[in-house]
Order: structure tokens, then C-alpha cells, then sequence
């Protein structure tokens, strides 16, 4: 599947956000996902719902890797399985395998990920 599908577990020590913005026609509003911890933001701007989602990743990660209690398991979340769907959809679109379009803008989709170095320079 490439990077964006299968990949490495996240840890407290090595962490690696999947994100993906799309248009939902429906709607008339971009939604933003983080697919590791299973944030989700919208909003009528797409740099604007990125940055909501990098300010909720970095708060997120900031609380699990402070609190020795809290579970690795909490840095590999998911959304719920039909943001999985657009978001698998999307990946088939960048290998150029024919998908389903109905409700969604592919040509203003985008898939990016983040280190937690990146997120969290100071951390």
C-alpha cells in the first residue's frame, strides 16, 4: 500500500502522523482527519482545518508521552470506518487505481504526515 497505508506502530519515542484533508461536496466544507489518533476537523478552509488539526495532534501527543500511565495504544487510534474508506480511497486515487467519486473533490484532496519533531519542536 505504499506509505500512506501499512506502517509501523507508533511509540512514545517514534511517532509518525498519517493526515488527509478532502472536500465533502455534501456538506460544502473541507474535513481533515488524523488517521493515528483519530482526530477530525472541518471547517471552509483547508490551511485553516490543517492547522486546527496540528494544534490538536500536538496537545494530544504532548498528554500521552508526559503521562507514564497512559498507553501506547492511545498514539494508534483510528476514526471511524467511513473516514478509513475516504481515506483508502484517496490512497487508490495517488496509485491511480479507478475509485468511486460521489460525494467527494479528489482534486482538492490531500494526504501529508507529520513527526512528532515537527509537530512538537520543543518536546
Amino acid at each position: 500500500m505504499g506509505f500512506f497505508g501499512n506502517r509501523q506502530r507508533n511509540t512514545k519515542k517514534n511517532i509518525l502522523l498519517r493526515f488527509f484533508i478532502y472536500f465533502d461536496k455534501q456538506e460544502q466544507e473541507f474535513v481533515g482527519v488524523c488517521v493515528d489518533l483519530g482526530i477530525i476537523k472541518a471547517g471552509t478552509d483547508p490551511d485553516q482545518v490543517e492547522k486546527d488539526l496540528d494544534e490538536a495532534a500536538i496537545g494530544y501527543i504532548k498528554n500521552i508521552v508526559k503521562d507514564k500511565d497512559f498507553n501506547e495504544d492511545l498514539l494508534n487510534q483510528e476514526p471511524p470506518k467511513e473516514y478509513m474508506d475516504i481515506y483508502n480511497e484517496i490512497i487508490d486515487v495517488s496509485q491511480r487505481r479507478k475509485i468511486r467519486t460521489d460525494n467527494l473533490d479528489f482534486n482538492q484532496a490531500r494526504t501529508f504526515y507529520k513527526q512528532e519533531s515537527e509537530l512538537c519542536p520543543a518536546f
